[in-house]
């Protein structure tokens, strides 16, 4: 909704949509909604700028744990990022 009051076309759109499909009279039912296409658009378009997940999980452990005899643990590990950055540095440095 707050992404509709920022672009008031959008939601007069969807206001249009809703008169037209559902009426003024009555209120949303589930048999509505295969013919409100364009709020089911909007609704996957505020989703796709506000997830509700988030997209950013870790990529490598954040607890020390084991399998087996094999021991895996935060601080044994290095995430992609800081490999690359060892790497610029010593390109930079001149390799030393």
């Amino acid at each position: 909704m707050a992404e509709m009051l920022n672009q008031p076309e959008v939601l007069k759109k969807a206001v249009e949509e809703l008169d037209s499909v559902v009426g003024r009279e009555r209120l949303v039912q589930e048999s509505d909604f295969h013919r409100l296409n364009y709020i089911k658009a909007c609704v996957r378009e505020a989703f796709r700028l506000h997830p509700v997940a988030p997209f950013n999980v870790p990529h490598m452990s954040t607890a020390d744990s084991s399998y087996g005899k094999i021991a895996f643990g935060a601080e044994k590990a290095c995430d992609r990022q800081w490999r690359s950055q060892k790497v610029a540095l010593a390109t930079a440095s001149g390799g030393r």
